[in-house]
């Protein structure tokens, strides 16, 4: 179906072409290096794994949201609460460094 970036280009007249979906960037990220395709990613994203963007003429894409998911037979166990920790910290580090990047961009764009 339609993503919110299609449904946000839609309001603008405009369609995409879409040869290929994948639920992961990395997998796509490698497509790109051998087909003259290009994808839609977070704008972190690209920065982080240095590719060439530019920002879509719309503005009304809400962003992505993550989500972590656990049956509750598992959340007492020791490993699977461990591993859901290492995973939250994580999250926290990259968007911690993330912010610091933007701020450092938007002081250099200034």
């Amino acid at each position: 179906g339609l993503g919110h970036v299609d449904l946000a280009l839609g309001k603008m007249g405009i369609q995409r072409k879409i040869a290929l979906r994948s639920q992961h960037y990395l997998m796509a990220s490698q497509v790109l290096q051998q087909t003259d395709m290009v994808m839609t990613v977070p704008e972190r994203f690209a920065r982080r794994h240095e590719l060439h963007y530019f920002n879509l003429p719309v503005n009304d894409v809400p962003q992505v949201e993550t989500h972590l998911y656990w049956h509750e037979s598992t959340d007492q166990d020791p490993a699977n609460r461990w591993m859901r920790e290492q995973m939250i910290e994580l999250c926290q580090q990259v968007t911690a460094h993330d912010k610091k990047l933007d701020k450092a961009l938007d002081t250099s764009a200034n």
